[in-house]
């Protein structure tokens, strides 16, 4: 059954709401996590068989084990339908259950993985993920290296807008490539000179628009206090922000965040200011009101 067509009569019951308005409500829920979304799903038969499907699009999917993985990989492999309804993925590894999981969602608009998954993708005998335009990479060393071998690696590159590297920008990093894109964050030491480098590299990236370099204070005489780097940040490049990650910043909060099209690291940094991101009160995702330090 089409579950997009699929309307039982009064889903919203004492609510007394219009079908289409309690989706939108659905939708909103499932984005917030993947247990919100569950929880719609065990209301009822009828709500299981209405929102299984229309709200999985917002769903940030995330596989934190091989557990998670291969029942995950089992579910696509008996209704291969479903690959096509994921939009947002996080995978930690390259298990064969997490490449085989990678390369069906062909839908994918986000994505957080190590590179080997990337370069699966980009080998593939047609290239079908046009619609993914968000990455989030896990790999430290030469993260970019092997995709780049990819016989579909430029036209990945070419499609994505907004890039977040775990750490640091890598030597291989493919700026000639990357042609359409508009945020990049990366982790930074807190040293002028250790940022300044890597944006250096970015000056010929007509499409850029921010530069977030997230970084976590270091106690040494080397580093600069926050106040001191704050100053003259768009005398290094004028795109560049920088965004200091609290104790108990999560990664996987500010892809979820990004995902919903929340708060995330690039809406929340500021010209000429340095402000602070970690868990909300809340704990609904990662960016938390910013605090300026300067």
């Amino acid at each position: 059954m089409n579950s997009e067509l699929y309307s039982p009569p009064q889903l919203a019951g004492a609510w007394a709401l219009p079908n289409e308005i309690v989706f939108e409500v659905a939708k909103l829920a499932s984005a917030h996590s993947q247990s919100d979304y569950r929880s719609w799903l065990l209301l009822s038969r009828e709500w299981y068989q209405a929102v299984r499907l229309v709200c999985l699009r917002n769903v940030p999917i995330h596989l934190f084990s091989s557990h998670a993985a291969d029942n995950f990989h089992t579910l696509l492999e008996t209704y291969p339908h479903i690959a096509s309804f994921v939009h947002h993925l996080w995978i930690t590894s390259s298990t064969k259950a997490e490449l085989s999981i990678a390369r069906a969602c062909t839908n994918l608009v986000s994505l957080a993985c190590q590179s080997p998954i990337l370069a699966s993708i980009a080998s593939m005998p047609t290239f079908e993920h046009t619609s993914l335009r968000e990455l989030t990479i896990m790999t430290i060393w030469s993260p970019w290296e092997k995709v780049m071998l990819a016989p579909h690696a430029d036209q990945l590159c070419s499609q994505i807008t907004h890039l977040r590297h775990f750490e640091g920008l890598p030597p291989d990093f493919p700026s000639n490539e990357l042609t359409s894109l508009k945020h990049l964050s990366f982790a930074s030491f807190i040293y002028r000179d250790f940022i300044a480098k890597h944006v250096a590299r970015l000056g010929d990236m007509e499409t850029l628009q921010t530069i977030v370099a997230t970084t976590s204070w270091q106690r040494t005489s080397a580093a600069v206090g926050p106040q001191e780097l704050a100053k003259g940040l768009q005398g290094i490049d004028k795109r560049l922000r920088v965004v200091h990650c609290d104790r108990g910043f999560s990664e996987l909060g500010a892809w979820v965040d990004r995902s919903r099209l929340g708060k995330c690291l690039w809406t929340v940094a500021r010209p000429d200011d340095i402000v602070a991101v970690g868990p909300p009160k809340d704990g609904s995702g990662v960016c938390s009101p910013p605090r300026a330090h300067n």
